[in-house]
C-alpha cells in the first residue's frame, strides 16, 4: 500500500511517498531517510483510504539518541468543559451526544460529561498535547457536541443529525480555512472512512446507547509549523456559523477556490479567483456607498469603471479609504497576464496577489458570511 509520510510538526512537506506493508513500516522507512534527534511525531496516511496513524519518532531512534533527549514538558489538564446551550425546538430533558472523530499525543482530559467513557477497558482517546520548537498546542482526536431530545425521539433526532451533518461539515471546513492563517494548508477535507466518523450516543440518564448510521462521515484538520492553529474563538465562530447554516459571502467563496488552487499548485487559477474576489468586493462596497450617498447614477459609474483597475479607481474616487499602494502592479497586471497572455506565474507571485487581496477584503468585506437571515437553505 502507498503511504504519504511526514513529521507532524511540519505537515506542509507531504512530499515523501513510500510503499510499505503498514503505517508503522512506512514511518520507520521515513525516519531512516530523514532522521531527527528531538521529540517529534511522524504521521503516516494511506493515500487511497485516508487512514491515518502517527508514531513517536523515539520508537525508531537508537538507544544513545533516545537517551540524549531532554524530558518532555509536564502534562497539564485541560480546562473544564461547558456544555453547549440547548438547541431551539428540541426539548431540554435528555441528551443526544455526537462524538466527532478528527484524523488529526500524555492524553487530553475528555469533556466533563464524557470523561469516564471507555472503549472496552480503555478510556476514550480525546487527543494529546504537544510541544515543539515551533510552539505548543494539542492534537484533538475527538470533540463532543450535545443536543437535546426526549427519550422517545432519540432515534429520529439522531437521524436528523446524520442527515444534516454533511452540510454542517461543509460550512465548518470553509470557515476553518477563512479563520486560520495562512489559508493554504488549514483544511477540513470530508471523508467516509470507518476510522473517520461522527458517532451518535443517546444518554437517558442510566446508560449510553449507540445509534447506528449506515453512511458515517468525518473530517481531518491538518496544521503546519506556522501558527495556523484553530484558536478557540475561531472554532466557536466556525461552529456557530455552520450551525446557523449561512454560507460565506461570494468573495470569500472565490478566495476558498484561490486557496485550493494554490494548494494544488494551479497558480493561474489561484490568481484569477483572488482577483475576481476583489472585484466582487469592490463592486459591493461601491454599491453600499451609492446607497449611503444616495447616488442615483451608480449603475452608470459601474459601467464606466467596469474593469478591476477601474473598480479600484472608482472606490478611491468615492473617498473610501484604503492603502496607497500600486495595486495595478501588485494585483491587476498579474491577473491580466495570466488571463490575456497565458502567463504561468510562480508561487511567490501568487502569494503576493493573494496576500494583497486578503488585506483589501478585510477592509471592504469585513464580514465573512452572508446575512444570517438570507441563507436558510440548510
Amino acid at each position: 500500500m502507498k503511504y504519504r509520510v511526514y513529521y507532524v510538526d511540519k505537515p506542509g512537506s507531504r512530499d515523501f511517498e513510500v510503499e510499505a506493508p503498514d503505517h508503522r513500516a512506512a514511518a520507520q522507512q521515513f525516519f531512516s531517510e530523514r532522521p531527527r534527534s528531538e521529540h517529534c511525531r511522524i504521521g503516516a496516511e494511506s493515500i487511497n483510504t485516508i487512514d491515518y496513524r502517527d508514531f513517536d519518532a523515539t520508537e525508531f531512534m537508537d538507544e544513545a539518541t533516545r537517551a540524549s533527549l531532554p524530558p518532555l514538558p509536564a502534562w497539564q489538564p485541560t480546562p473544564e468543559w461547558t456544555p453547549m446551550a440547548p438547541i431551539p425546538g428540541l426539548a431540554p430533558a435528555f441528551r443526544v451526544l455526537a462524538v466527532l472523530e478528527f484524523i488529526v499525543h500524555k492524553p487530553l482530559l475528555g469533556p466533563t460529561a464524557a470523561r469516564n467513557w471507555k472503549r472496552g477497558d480503555n478510556l476514550i482517546d480525546w487527543g494529546r498535547p504537544f510541544s515543539f520548537p515551533a510552539g505548543k498546542g494539542a492534537n484533538v482526536t475527538r470533540a463532543l457536541i450535545e443536543f437535546k431530545a426526549l427519550p422517545d425521539d432519540f432515534e429520529a433526532a439522531a437521524q436528523r443529525i446524520y442527515d444534516n451533518v454533511g452540510r454542517w461539515l461543509y460550512l465548518f471546513e470553509q470557515y476553518v480555512a477563512l479563520l486560520t492563517e495562512p489559508k493554504t494548508r488549514s483544511r477540513v477535507p470530508s471523508a467516509t472512512n470507518h476510522a473517520d466518523r461522527i458517532e451518535i450516543l443517546a444518554d437517558d440518564g442510566h446508560e449510553l446507547r449507540h445509534i447506528q448510521n449506515d453512511k458515517p462521515r468525518g473530517f481531518t484538520i491538518y496544521m503546519s509549523e506556522t501558527d495556523e492553529s484553530l484558536h478557540l474563538e475561531n472554532l466557536k465562530e466556525a461552529c456557530r456559523l455552520s450551525s446557523v447554516g449561512v454560507s460565506p459571502r461570494l468573495e470569500y467563496q472565490l478566495m476558498l477556490e484561490a486557496y485550493s488552487a494554490r494548494r494544488n499548485a494551479d497558480y493561474r487559477k489561484a490568481i484569477i479567483e483572488a482577483a475576481t474576489a476583489l472585484e466582487v468586493s469592490l463592486t459591493n462596497r461601491a454599491l453600499e456607498e451609492f446607497r449611503t450617498l444616495k447616488i442615483s447614477f451608480g449603475t452608470g459609474l459601474l459601467k464606466k469603471f467596469r474593469t478591476l483597475n477601474g473598480r479600484l479607481e472608482l472606490v478611491r474616487l468615492l473617498s473610501i479609504p484604503f492603502p496607497e499602494k500600486d495595486y495595478k502592479s501588485l494585483i491587476v497586471d498579474p491577473r491580466n497576464y495570466v488571463v490575456h497572455k497565458a502567463d504561468f506565474p510562480g508561487e511567490r507571485l501568487t502569494d503576493q496577489v493573494i496576500a494583497e487581496v486578503e488585506q483589501l477584503l478585510r477592509l471592504f468585506s469585513p464580514q465573512l458570511h452572508q446575512d444570517e437571515n438570507s441563507d436558510k437553505s440548510s
